[in-house]
């Protein structure tokens, strides 16, 4: 995960735990769900909700085989990159 030293990030995981799919959101959970998509969505919904943290981008990463994490959502260019999300 890329760090930046501009502005703090508020990360939302979507992983893969005793077979089911869950949010963690900076050690809250969210879940469980039957999919990742379903999770994904969550996650972006629960992103948008928390809009105003301290002005933080929102962050959301999927887990991908390997236990490695891609960004499917940021609150700073949500359109192009939920769009993709829609897509996969």
């Amino acid at each position: 995960l890329r760090y930046s030293a501009h502005m703090a990030s508020v990360l939302y995981l979507v992983l893969r735990s005793r077979e089911k799919w869950w949010v963690d959101m900076e050690g809250k959970s969210l879940g469980p769900f039957e999919s990742p998509d379903i999770a994904t969505f969550a996650a972006i919904d629960a992103a948008r909700v928390r809009g105003d943290v301290n002005s933080a981008e929102r962050q959301v990463y999927v887990e991908q085989p390997g236990r490695k994490f891609t960004m499917i959502w940021s609150s700073t260019h949500p359109p192009e990159i939920e769009a993709e999300a829609k897509r996969a």
